[in-house]
């Protein structure tokens, strides 16, 4: 129950086999790059790489067509399989177009399913009018307004009575609202519209069907129903291309992520002639496998020197609990890890903050519950907070 030792590891060899190197470096998963150039005192004729990733936007673009499929990729291993560059980038750009294609004719038909709903929402409100809703909209020298007005506005009609003009037909009504159609002639809807409008009344487009409010609503639900036809097939459509291709898929996305992370290291290298320098953290107790592979190339020299030796530059901390201690280095990470050479807390956040909620929450059936919860949210959802609430549970119950 420690900070893990660390040791500081600078690498010098030929540019041609700078990719190797970091390759076996990001591979290792013990290596934690740095600026090189801090580390001398003379860098004159040193220059930082600093190049751009050029893979950070095809996986950006590959996560971005994944969230919009609203799918998960599948659990892969590890395994590396060294697809080439030009094939990652042409299955990029065929599985988003793809994706693309199949969104664009979903939100389409989603469109259209809201208008058709919203059409048969607002006609439903004037069931009953004996008419055809085409045929008026086709009058040559009366003008049609479908709305609603506030109850009331609808009771201030009354002091209209003397206005041949204002003549509003109600459909139906509610406890706010009636809903209805009024009609004026061509030369005089401008006067009327402003009553009506000063009436609140508020006007709704119906859609230009043919025949009676019932039968548009009747026509509407058909092409509702053959829209979500529509929607169901491209939706296996999605699944089918999904189920097909997730496995490429996960491959590429695997493959386009170490790209990335090698991109990522080769940044911090510094280039002097025909050389190169790479300098970084390992985690002293696992770099043994690494070193073995430096050891394989022909240009390649290391040195590799304790991190306390190295007292103008602080090491990045890594914690190392066993047990039933290791869950708690989540508080200690979101609180703050201790400097390299400070004592780790974790031991003690745990058996302090179990204890203590034993003795504060201390009820038996709870404490079970919560750790059932916890259990359930490490098991299936991964979540570092269900491991804590284990034993955080068995502290009440055996408290309670």
């Amino acid at each position: 129950m420690s900070v893990s030792r660390i040791s500081v590891m600078s690498v010098i060899g030929r540019m041609e086999e700078l990719d190797r190197v970091v390759e076996a470096c990001a591979d290792s998963g013990i290596f934690h790059p740095d600026n090189c150039l801090v580390f001398f005192s003379d860098t004159n004729g040193f220059v930082q790489l600093n190049e751009p990733d050029r893979f950070a936007p095809l996986l950006q673009k590959l996560d971005d067509c994944i969230a919009m499929s609203g799918k998960k990729l599948p659990a892969g291993g590890r395994k590396k399989d060294d697809l080439p560059v030009e094939q990652l980038k042409d299955y990029v750009e065929w599985f988003s177009n793809a994706v693309v294609g199949l969104r664009k004719q979903h939100q389409e038909l989603m469109r259209k399913k809201e208008e058709y709903s919203q059409s048969i929402s607002q006609l439903e409100h004037f069931t009953g009018l004996d008419i055809d809703i085409a045929k008026i909209f086709r009058c040559q020298y009366i003008k049609v307004r479908f709305g609603r007005l506030p109850r009331e506005s609808y009771d201030k009609l009354a002091s209209y009575n003397d206005n041949p003009y204002i003549l509003f037909f109600p459909c139906t009504n509610d406890a706010d609202y009636y809903w209805g159609v009024y009609f004026s002639p061509v030369e005089n809807v401008a006067e009327v519209d402003r009553i009506f409008s000063g009436l609140y009344f508020e006007r709704l487009i119906l859609p230009d069907s043919a025949g009676t409010p019932e039968e548009a609503i009747e026509h509407l639900k058909e092409a509702r129903m053959e829209n979500d036809g529509d929607i169901a097939v491209l939706q296996r459509r999605i699944d089918d291309l999904w189920e097909r291709e997730s496995e490429k898929l996960s491959s590429v996305h695997r493959e386009l992520k170490r790209h990335s992370t090698l991109a990522e290291t080769r940044k911090y290298a510094a280039r002097y002639g025909d050389n190169f320098i790479l300098t970084g953290w390992v985690v002293s107790a696992r770099q043994k496998k690494l070193l073995s592979r430096l050891d394989k190339l022909k240009t390649v020299e290391y040195t590799v020197e304790d991190a306390d030796k190295e007292l103008g530059h602080s090491p990045p901390v890594l914690l190392k609990n066993k047990g039933v201690f290791r869950p708690f280095e989540f508080f200690v990470d979101m609180y703050g890890l201790p400097n390299y050479n400070e004592v780790d807390p974790t031991a003690l956040v745990a058996i302090t903050y179990t204890i203590l909620f034993g003795i504060m929450f201390g009820d038996l059936g709870q404490g079970i519950v919560l750790s059932i919860v916890g259990w359930a949210m490490w098991k299936f959802k991964k979540m570092a907070l269900g491991k804590i609430l284990v034993p955080c549970g068995i502290a009440p119950a055996v408290f309670g």
